[in-house]
């Protein structure tokens, strides 16, 4: 019984991560599933904390959704490695979960500047990754150029 289940897992969830050979229907449900619970627990701690979905609510939400796009793209492009918590849905789950509780956490700690410290504590990764696009992509200009930068931009882009 354990191997069958150990088998299932494999077949529908670690190797179409492994392989990149897309979702399947097993997946599809899963992930939906995990997802609406996760937003109807995380939308009933919202109403017990009293926060608004609003535009504070949004700033932060932008910056942790910008972060899931930019790490993704980092691993597209070969600057991170792939793996189940980098591709989607791992990646999702990841900034996600991250998101939640830094929300949550946030509004009990900072009460009604939640969203700020919450914003701040999203771009603290957001910036560093922002850094290491940046580097990647003026080495790659050096090389394709084959000429120069300035010496003020190796100072900022190569530490």
């Amino acid at each position: 019984m354990i191997e069958e289940i150990k088998n299932f897992i494999y077949k529908y969830y670690i190797y179409p991560a492994e392989y990149a050979t897309g979702y399947n229907i097993i997946q599809e449900i899963t992930y939906g599933t995990i997802l609406a619970l996760a937003l109807y627990l995380f939308y009933k701690a919202l109403r017990k904390l009293n926060v608004n979905i609003d535009e504070k609510f949004a700033i932060p939400g932008i910056v942790f959704a910008v972060l899931i796009a930019l790490m993704r793209a980092l691993v597209d492009c070969g600057y991170i490695e792939r793996s189940f918590l980098t591709i989607t849905p791992g990646i999702v789950f990841l900034i996600g979960g991250f998101f939640i509780l830094t929300i949550l956490t946030t509004r009990i700690i900072f009460k009604d500047n939640y969203y700020k410290v919450s914003a701040i504590i999203g771009l603290i990764p957001l910036l560093y990754f922002i850094y290491l696009h940046s580097k990647h992509i003026m080495l790659e200009l050096c090389l394709k150029r084959e000429r120069k930068l300035p010496l003020g931009v190796l100072i900022i882009v190569i530490p």
